[in-house]
């Protein structure tokens, strides 16, 4: 239902709760007024509510009503300058298509009772949508981003492999490893020097594994190095001196 199919009425919450909810509804002014007091827009109902009913005590009931459905004759009448939309008659209840509690400040005044804003709506919306947006975008980058891992570990443990089965067959001692790659392959925590330590054992991740790998790759690569820059042996034999001929 849209706003400008929507009027509204001010009456006692006292008053309209007992009342008959299977009979149309009439105020208590009907018979002296013989309509009921209707207005178009909530500015218009806070203007009515703070003249007329700021010194009333007591809870106070806003009727949206759908004037397309009001079976009773109705008018706009200007009065004071403003149009209101009077029922000459009794209101049937289906076009009471909701009921609001006003609001009231302490000096007795009433509150917005706050109509449907659509672009408000729209753009909660938006900013709703576009945080799902934003949430399953992250989830496929981060598994795009285990899937690439996944194939640079595989790589790595391909080129070890390689290198291993290049120079399988030459002796060579174990290679020093650079200073940068102490921290990288220094042997893993047992359970005794992490419970001395006083922390908790961390599982190796993904990354880990592949920083490992890379630097297995890095000395491998300085002991093949050393072999192909190291000098050859000059081999050295010993002749036997000839006999002497008599």
């Amino acid at each position: 239902m849209e706003i400008r199919n929507v009027i509204y009425h001010l009456t006692s919450a006292e008053y309209f709760n007992s009342l008959p909810a299977d009979q149309p509804y009439l105020p208590r002014e009907f018979d002296r007024d013989g309509f009921i007091h209707c207005t178009k827009g909530e500015e218009h109902l806070l203007l009515v509510a703070d003249t007329i009913y700021r010194r009333v005590p007591g809870d106070f009931l806003a009727l949206a009503i759908d004037e397309r459905k009001v079976a009773s004759p109705l008018k706009y009448e200007n009065v004071g300058g403003i149009l209101f939309p009077h029922i000459y008659g009794a209101l049937n209840r289906d076009a009471i298509v909701r009921t609001v509690k006003m609001g009231r400040r302490e000096d007795g005044t009433f509150l917005p009772i706050g109509e449907p804003n659509r672009e408000k709506e729209h753009a909660t919306a938006t900013e709703a949508w576009l945080s799902q947006a934003h949430t399953e975008q992250m989830l496929a980058e981060s598994a795009e981003l285990r899937v690439r891992t996944a194939e640079r570990l595989l790589r790595v443990e391909v080129e070890i492999s390689r290198l291993k089965a290049q120079f399988s067959k030459r002796a060579f001692p174990p290679a020093t490893p650079a200073p940068e790659a102490v921290a990288a392959s220094a042997p893993p925590a047992t359970p005794a020097r992490v419970e001395a330590a006083g922390v908790a054992p961390a599982a190796p991740t993904l990354e880990m594994r592949v920083a490992q790998l890379e630097v297995q790759v890095l000395s491998l690569k300085s002991q093949i190095s050393k072999l192909k820059t190291a000098p050859k042996r000059v081999r050295t034999t010993t002749r036997k001196p000839t006999a002497r001929r008599k």
